[in-house]
């Protein structure tokens, strides 16, 4: 987070990726032609068609720079039926991983750290995963690649703020 509010190169670069993968159109095909699986075929497809999926996919792709991402599904249960009405980008603090293989993703529990991480819900979250490296989920985005060259970067220009401060402009 702070690498990509602070870095307009990496933020331009992390920007570019995702929005290049949120405008590709997506595809769906029915499973065969029978009528029950081309309605549900319909059925996404209209779903699909929203504005605001473009800017949902975009918030899906964090996972480029953090190496994961998690979104909740906001369900519409009116008329008794099932169907995502939304899509909820949440912040990463809120998720940690199981400790026996650094790849089950868990939900935190309370805010003061005391409760223990439980299983995300089933149907409720979309986890995206983006490999930048091989490895943990958690270490596979860009952000750790881009992490020493940014500190080199940020130390250099600190020191030259210094020096201009001490001795003036060079």
């Amino acid at each position: 987070e702070i690498i990509e509010e602070r870095d307009l190169n990496y933020a331009g670069v992390l920007a570019t990726r995702k929005r290049s993968v949120a405008q590709i159109d997506i595809t769906v095909e029915a499973a065969s032609d029978r009528a029950e699986d081309v309605a549900r075929a319909d059925l996404v497809r209209t779903w699909l068609k929203r504005d605001e999926l473009s800017d949902e996919v975009f918030d899906m792709l964090d996972a480029i720079g953090k190496g994961v991402s998690f979104t909740e599904i906001i369900w519409d249960t009116s008329m008794g039926q099932w169907q995502p009405q939304r899509l909820e980008w949440r912040d990463p603090r809120w998720f940690t991983f199981a400790r026996r293989d650094l790849r089950t993703p868990l939900l935190r529990g309370g805010i003061d750290g005391t409760e223990v991480a439980s299983p995300l819900p089933a149907l409720k979250f979309i986890t995206t995963q983006v490999k930048a490296k091989s490895g943990l989920p958690v270490r596979g985005g860009l952000a750790r690649l881009a992490a020493w060259a940014w500190m080199f970067k940020a130390f250099t220009q600190r020191d030259w703020a210094i020096f201009t401060q001490t001795y003036g402009q060079p």
